[in-house]
């Protein structure tokens, strides 16, 4: 077998690193401005980002608490749900309801007969005072009332 060749260069460790060296020297002021300001960039953007995440803890504690505030809201409807329901089975007896229902039965059924096909509907005193009052348009028997008295 033969040996390779070598051909006589300059090129010991001494001289290969002495170049490395200045390329590096070269990229580094070429880069060294650039790298600093991006040094900087990224200073202020964490900065940044460890703002925006204090802020999106104290939106998570506000949640945190709207939440709490919501589950303690449905308990007490739950418990104004409750106390409704007692009051409707303690306010009127059986015989009451009835009675309530027969009358607005009967006026609905009088109102029906009056009205049904009529441009226009009469009303008693007190119909129109409870339509009024419901309304909320000025009572003018009570004005008329007031202009005379």
């Amino acid at each position: 077998m033969k040996k390779p060749v070598q051909t006589k260069k300059e090129t010991d460790t001494d001289f290969l690193a002495r170049m490395m060296q200045s390329g590096f020297l070269g990229l580094e002021e070429r880069l060294g401005g650039k790298i600093e300001k991006l040094d900087s960039r990224m200073g202020n953007m964490e900065t940044k980002m460890d703002g925006m995440e204090a802020r999106m803890d104290g939106m998570e504690s506000r949640m945190e608490g709207m939440e709490a505030r919501m589950d303690g809201m449905e308990s007490k409807m739950g418990s104004v749900e409750i106390r409704m329901g007692n009051l409707e089975l303690r306010s009127f007896t059986e015989g009451e309801k009835d009675e309530i229902l027969a009358m607005v039965r009967h006026y609905d059924q009088r109102l029906e007969s009056e009205t049904l096909g009529k441009d226009f509907i009469t009303l008693t005193r007190e119909e129109y005072n409870i339509f009024v009052k419901i309304a909320g348009i000025p009572n003018r028997f009570e004005e008329a009332d007031k202009e005379y008295a």
